[in-house]
């Protein structure tokens, strides 16, 4: 499983309201590590989780439970650009579900379970928030400023999946739901009708049953006549994004601001996130924004948001760094270069012949707990004893843990009291420095600094080396004093 190995590695955040969106997000991903590998930043109240779609590194975060609108939406990308600054320098994607506002006459028919994905429509910004302006005579509504556009990278990787066959393209995002409907129940498609009320037809309660569950009492009459779709699989539409601190019940008010905005979709997070943040907005149709709003096709909703957003992921290329670019053979040859001594076969000969459970019992101690997390603790764990009691294997056995963990780079080096050579400071850095130049570029830029201009390798120890983070990934088996 691909582990990265520092924060600097995420550069898509991914964030969802509410947990049926959060579970479809996490369905989708192509890899999905078992538990965090960072501590808490200090003052961040998110929750992450971590995962892989083909190339790309995500980070995901989910609102508190109950807590859901604009402010809570920006506090919860900031808190994500605090613990991985690099997501501000990439981009945020909100996605989950939202109430869609169809529109025939304009050639909008929406469905539920379609698509509707945060772009510039013309004079319509890609997401307005409704609830900031002006209320003028006539009921009208004028809009103060303008939020900002999704990132360039975005918009045009948008043009690419518009240029798809939207049949095929709806094909491939419905057999992927059906297959997750069958590993998970909750993602199944509703079967229950899809029935869009004229806007003044209110909703009428079923006293008998849960509110969200039926309309049973509603005059069905008064739904709207609507073209018959050939084929059961989800529509795609790209335009504004009506965003505010309050859910949208209202058919009524719904066509008003649709008419004067031009937007396809409601919800409450969005408006919190285009300003300062590069971000894109998907959203699956779970309801009309009326007073007929029902929860049983929010999982379907979130589900078919979550795999559009997987299909435009895996089309955006992987983001390269050029002084990053370096090559696995420019890393061979620079370790090569250093001719450090590797500390692999001390390793497996003190770790191949150990019976099952050996040294466990350090690996309880409340001492090494705190230590191998991040957040508390010493910055070093040092172990001491006479000669031959163990203290090498002990210390082997810590290293395959900490390499068992989802942890960042773990370099190590056991300095033998018998050789000299085991023993030499600067024998210890090179060994150290060649071990984090396979694992990470920055150790590789300090190494190849190191190499240039002195290809007769007489290595002088660096004023500054490379930084490891954190402290806590070095460990070293010293012998007896």
């Amino acid at each position: 499983m691909h582990r990265p190995l520092t924060r600097e590695a995420y550069s898509i955040g991914w964030i969802c309201a509410i947990q049926i969106e959060l579970a479809a997000a996490l369905a989708v991903l192509d890899e999905v590590l078992p538990e965090s590998p960072f501590g808490m930043i200090q003052g961040d109240s998110n929750l992450y989780y971590f995962g892989r779609i083909k190339n790309h590194d995500i980070v995901i975060t989910c609102l508190p439970a109950g807590i859901m609108g604009i402010a809570p939406a920006t506090m919860a990308a900031t808190n994500m650009m605090r613990s991985f600054p690099n997501v501000r320098q990439g981009f945020v994607l909100m996605v989950g579900v939202g109430g869609g506002a169809p529109n025939l006459r304009d050639g909008h028919d929406i469905r539920l379970g379609d698509v509707v994905i945060s772009q510039p429509n013309g004079p319509h910004p890609s997401v307005v928030q409704y609830d900031f302006g002006k209320a003028i005579e006539r009921g009208q509504f004028l809009q103060i400023g303008q939020l900002d556009s999704p990132p360039r990278i975005l918009l045009c990787t948008l043009s690419t999946l518009k240029a798809r066959d939207p049949e095929d393209f709806g094909r491939t995002i419905r057999e992927q739901a059906q297959q997750f409907g069958a590993e998970d129940q909750r993602f199944q498609c509703p079967q229950s009708p899809d029935y869009l009320f004229m806007a003044d037809h209110f909703h009428v309660p079923d006293e008998s049953l849960e509110e969200s569950a039926t309309c049973s009492r509603c005059d069905l009459t008064k739904a709207v006549a609507r073209p018959e779709r050939n084929a059961n699989y989800p529509h795609f539409h790209y335009g504004t994004i009506a965003s505010a601190n309050q859910v949208m019940k209202d058919g009524v008010k719904r066509d008003m601001i649709s008419e004067e905005t031009g937007a396809l979709c409601f919800e409450m997070e969005a408006a919190g996130l285009m300003n300062g943040f590069n971000c894109l907005v998907i959203r699956g149709i779970c309801d009309y924004s009326d007073g007929h709003k029902n929860k049983s096709w929010q999982p379907y909703a979130a589900l078919v948001a979550a795999i559009y957003t997987k299909e435009l992921l895996k089309l955006i290329p992987e983001a390269v760094d050029p002084e990053d670019a370096f090559g696995r053979d420019n890393v061979v040859r620079a370790v090569k270069w250093l001719a450090a001594d590797s500390p692999q076969e001390e390793y497996d000969t003190r770790i191949s012949d150990t019976v099952d459970g050996t040294c466990r019992w350090i690996l309880q101690r409340k001492e090494y707990k705190d230590w191998k997390t991040e957040d508390r603790g010493a910055q070093c764990l040092w172990m001491y004893g006479k000669a031959g009691t163990g203290k090498s294997v002990l210390a082997a056995n810590i290293i395959k843990d900490i390499k068992d963990s989802t942890f960042p780079p773990c370099v190590f080096y056991f300095s033998i009291h018998e050789s000299l050579a085991k023993r030499d400071p600067l024998s210890i850095l090179q060994s150290w420095l060649s071990q984090l130049a396979t694992t990470g570029s920055c150790a590789f830029k300090t190494l190849k600094s190191m190499r240039e201009g002195n290809e007769e390798r007489t290595i002088a120890v660096p004023k500054k080396g490379p930084s490891p983070t954190p402290a806590r990934s070095f460990r070293a088996d010293c012998g007896p004093e």
